[in-house]
């Protein structure tokens, strides 16, 4: 395996345990008032590209706020990691 397939793997899995963990409470599977509450922030990417797709501001598909959230922040890590080491080199 190479530092490539290495880096994909981190970034994969590092933006769906965000992805997961920020959708807990959109999924009700835990309450709004406990600390996992407050992990609905990282959700907002998500939730507002899943309005945009649905067409309906006041109705969202969890699961696509998964999905988009899973895409947006591994689209995040992969820019900061590229800023991060295009800096290193310098």
């Amino acid at each position: 395996m190479t530092a490539k397939h290495r880096t994909a793997i981190y970034i994969g899995s590092l933006s769906g345990a965000i992805a997961i963990i920020s959708a807990l409470p959109i999924l009700e599977m835990c309450s709004d008032s406990s600390i996992c509450g407050y992990f609905v922030f990282f959700a907002f990417p998500g939730i507002l590209l899943s309005m945009a797709v649905s067409g309906n501001v006041h109705a969202f598909n969890p699961r696509l706020v998964v999905v988009f959230n899973w895409i947006f922040y591994a689209l995040a890590i992969w820019v900061s990691w590229k800023v991060i080491r295009k800096f290193r080199e310098n």
